[in-house]
């Protein structure tokens, strides 16, 4: 239920694009409610609302080195703390429409991931890993990388 309690946060004059930006005080994951009134000669008109909520960090700092039969991936945990784990999530770049949950990683001090699954040589891959917060969803960070072809060699020995 929304509380028909709101506090006044600003007067805004009316020009060609009226905005208003709120910075006070706003918590990341909480959800906002705010109403505008249109103001006619001092009487109040009618008046919009909007649900707002303010979306949760994701990791930083994507980091992702391929090998060519997998893919480790590392990244720094978002500001302000709070994270309970991540969801790593993988695409073929030009074959797959959706992303595919790989694994939930629990948050650690240095998170990481090692992608062994089915891992193609050559193939280039775009990965998401999502930051998140009780169950719910932040950010999260994406990062394409093509595993580099694999080498075969044959080694044949002849006696001379």
């Amino acid at each position: 239920p929304v509380d028909d309690a709101f506090v006044s946060l600003a007067e805004v004059v009316a020009t060609s694009t009226p905005m208003y930006v709120d910075t006070r005080d706003v918590v990341a994951g909480a959800n906002y409610v705010y109403r505008v009134v249109a103001v006619y000669d001092g009487a109040d008109g009618n008046d919009a609302r909007v649900s707002v909520v303010i979306p949760l960090p994701g990791p930083r700092d994507l980091v992702a080195d391929a090998a060519s039969d997998s893919v480790m991936l590392r990244w720094i945990a978002p500001e302000g703390g709070g994270v309970t784990g991540y969801r790593v999530l993988r695409r073929r770049a030009q074959v797959d429409d959706a992303f595919v949950s790989l694994a939930e990683v629990v948050a650690t001090s240095t998170p990481m991931y090692v992608d062994t699954r089915d891992v193609v040589s050559g193939a280039q891959y775009i990965y998401r890993v999502v930051a998140v917060y009780d169950g719910v969803d932040g950010g999260d960070a994406r990062i394409a990388i093509t595993t580099p072809s694999a080498l075969v060699a044959s080694v044949v020995h002849r006696r001379a």
